[in-house]
Parts: C-alpha cells; sequence; structure tokens
C-alpha cells in the first residue's frame, strides 16, 4: 500500500462553494510512489491512496457535518480497481445512504456510491460526528484506496458529482448553539482526479557494491554515466552492480543472458572473461536489478556492462542508461582512473578512521581492503598499487 505524506501532488479535482464571504473547496490528491514520476502519472498497476480533503481560504473555523461523494462519473476502466473508502476520523459516525444501494463504508466502494460523514438525521449538536474546519486551512475526511489499470493511458477519476455535497454547521467552534442549517447546494461542480498511466521506465542509476566490516556492510559507489569516468578501487573490485529503474521492469526479461561485459586490459588487450559467472537478482518490487559476477572481475582493466532486452511488465523496452564503462583499479582512492602517490598521501592523512561514514565517498574509496578502517595496513596496500594508470587503457 502506498504510503501518505508525499510531498508531489496530482492534478487536482475541485469543488467548490460559497459561505458567508468565505471559500470551501473538496480537493482530491494523489501521488505515484515512484519518486521520477511527474504530477499526475503513475505505473501500470500501482496502488495509491486518494486522499479527500475540504479547505477553506478565508472565514471562521466551521464544524464540518456531512460529506456526501458520488463516484457514478468515474472512468469505467478504474472501477475493477477501486477499493475501500476510509475515513479518517474514527470517532466520527459513519452513516451509508442505503438509498443509493451499495455496501457499508469500508466496503469496495464502487460506483454510485454516497459516504455519509454523519446522519443528516441528527441536526443537534453532536461532537463525535463533526470535524473542526479551520478559519484558513484544510482537514482531510477520508481516503480511497485504488489500483490503477495494467493498461497505459488517461483515466478519470470523477468522485464528485453534482449530487454531491459538502455540508457545514452554521454555528462558530465553541458554540452552544444547536446546528440547525446545513450547506447543501446540490450543483457542486464534477471533482476530478486524472490519473496519466505510462509504462515508460528507465534505467537512471548504476552502482558499485563492496562489503565493508566493522558491521558497516554493503556500500554502494554510484558509477558515473559515460563519458565520465569511473574506477572500482576496493579489494571487493567490480563483483556486484546495482541497477536503479523509475518504475518497475519484468524480472523473467532481466535473467543473466541480458547481460554483456566486454573488457580491455592494459595496452588494449581484450580480458579473457570465460570463468566469470553472472547471475541476476530482482529486489525492490523489481525496481533495481542486482548483478553478481563470481569471480570479480579482473584488476587493472576497464570494461563495458551492458543491459539488452529488459521490458517493462507491459512489455516495452526500458530507456535511459543501459550500458556503463566501469574501471577496476585498486587503489584509486582519488577516481582519477590512476594510482599515484597523491592516492597514498590522500589515504595517510585519513589514518585512525576506526569506522568508516558510509556517506562519506572519499572514506569508502580510501577503506581499500574493505576492513570499515582507514588504517596503515590500507596506505601500505595502495602503495603496492602506484603506477597502475587506468586512464589510458581504451574503451571496450
Amino acid at each position: 500500500m502506498v504510503k501518505r505524506g508525499l510531498a508531489l501532488t496530482c492534478v487536482l479535482g475541485m469543488a467548490s462553494m460559497a459561505q458567508a464571504g468565505a471559500s470551501q473547496n473538496v480537493e482530491l490528491r494523489a501521488v505515484s510512489a515512484n519518486p521520477h514520476n511527474g504530477p499526475g502519472v503513475f505505473n501500470p498497476g500501482e496502488e495509491v491512496m486518494v486522499d479527500i480533503f475540504v479547505t477553506q481560504d478565508a472565514g471562521e473555523e466551521r464544524l464540518l457535518r456531512l460529506v456526501h461523494l458520488h463516484f457514478d462519473g468515474t472512468d469505467g476502466s478504474l472501477e475493477p480497481g477501486l477499493g475501500a473508502l476510509v475515513w479518517d476520523s474514527d470517532s466520527a459516525t459513519h452513516y451509508q445512504d442505503t438509498s443509493r444501494g451499495s455496501a457499508a463504508p469500508g466496503d469496495p466502494a464502487g460506483v454510485a456510491t454516497a459516504y455519509y460523514f454523519a446522519n443528516p438525521a441528527d441536526l443537534g449538536p453532536n461532537p463525535a460526528s463533526q470535524l473542526t474546519l479551520p478559519a484558513a486551512g484544510e482537514v482531510r475526511v477520508a481516503t480511497l484506496e485504488l489500483t490503477l489499470p495494467m493498461v497505459p493511458g488517461d483515466y478519470l477519476l470523477d468522485a464528485l458529482t453534482a449530487d454531491s455535497s459538502v455540508s457545514f454547521g452554521y454555528d462558530f467552534v465553541g458554540d452552544a448553539t444547536p446546528i440547525t442549517f446545513w450547506r447543501n447546494p446540490g450543483n457542486l461542480e464534477d471533482g476530478q482526479l486524472l490519473f496519466t498511466v505510462t509504462d515508460v521506465v528507465t534505467a537512471w542509476k548504476w552502482q558499485s557494491i563492496g562489503v565493508h566490516g566493522m558491521g558497516i556492510g554493503p556500500v554502494a559507489l554510484e558509477i558515473a554515466p559515460d563519458p565520465a569516468p569511473f574506477s572500482e578501487p576496493r579489494l571487493s573490485g567490480v563483483s556486484k552492480l546495482v541497477v536503479s529503474y523509475a518504475g518497475a521492469f519484468n524480472p523473467a526479461t532481466a535473467a543473466a543472458g541480458a547481460v554483456t561485459v566486454v573488457g580491455n586490459a592494459s595496452g588494449g588487450i581484450p580480458v579473457d572473461l570465460s570463468g566469470i559467472v553472472t547471475t541476476t537478482n530482482a529486489i525492490a518490487a523489481n525496481t533495481q536489478l542486482e548483478i553478481t559476477f563470481a569471480p570479480k572481475l579482473p584488476d587493472f582493466a576497464k570494461y563495458r556492462i551492458t543491459l539488452a532486452g529488459v521490458e517493462t511488465p507491459t512489455g516495452a523496452a526500458i530507456a535511459g542508461t543501459n550500458s556503463v564503462i566501469v574501471t577496476a583499479l585498486l587503489g584509486d582512492a582519488s577516481g582519477d582512473l590512476m594510482v599515484l602517490p597523491n592516492d597514498v598521501g590522500g589515504v595517510s592523512n585519513l589514518v585512525a578512521i576506526v569506522g568508516i561514514d558510509p556517506t562519506i565517498v572519499i572514506q569508502v574509496r580510501s577503506d581499500g581492503n574493505n576492513d570499515g578502517n582507514i588504517l596503515p595496513s590500507d596506505v601500505g596496500g595502495i602503495s603496492n598499487e602506484v603506477g597502475k594508470i587506468g586512464a589510458i587503457i581504451p574503451n571496450p
């Protein structure tokens, strides 16, 4: 289930009315769990939460008494994915308009459904069935569960038809006067929320993973896209990569056969990779792909690693960065594709760090032996590698 509270919002569906100089609105909001989707853009089959707010731009605090929602204008392709409508106030009286012939609140909403927030027959003061609408602010009254279709396209959620209404008591908060007047215009404009479902998925980030000691565990170094240089300087070498996707991919299309590796050693001599076994593993709900090489790719060489044929769940090709250049260069703490005395000096300046900070790249790169510390042993190890110039190795 998608979590609430994300910053971006989908296209707003809004129905407004005027009351005593203030403007009250019903707004529908939804966001994609995929942070790379723009506003209103979602992935096929994505589960979303549609938050239903009542807002007021100015005026007095009001007691929100009634929310009457119809979904009978909704795109029919969304109907199978409509789930429960859940009210935010546990203490409120949830009254079902049985004249509409639909299930009780909390059951599948379907279409042609009218949900009351409070029983309109009870016109007396009943704080348990009221919510306070701030003088200038908003209150979320309910959330609708929705699973989007697998087929790309635009889908309209029409949750506020002409029959819908939001009702307020005209007494102010704290006023003991019973509520005797309902705001129920019955002619609100349709509140609509447009979902654009797309199967355009991109490979947007590659990382090289090394496991460090001292309980630190796996630490990723981000691989810069070609032509920017990247070297893997740790003893763990080029042994595991993780590719991150903006959206889900079909794991059946991301088996080991989708990965090709070619390499050049010093002087442009091709690297013999016949003894390397490649495996893949889909993780993070099929939005990340682990690529493991056993044993690790030989050091002091430059590799082109390519993914081909990986598809989305609907069969579309993956866009974005599907190939990277990685230089295996033990000791290149600075990342300039060379192991020189300045690498030795730089690591020497960090000696005595016990337990590296995995968020500080230079510390990760300086822990050449992956033990989780930066000690004289790291300095000695890098000193043994001085003189390797990976920058002059031609790209494969």
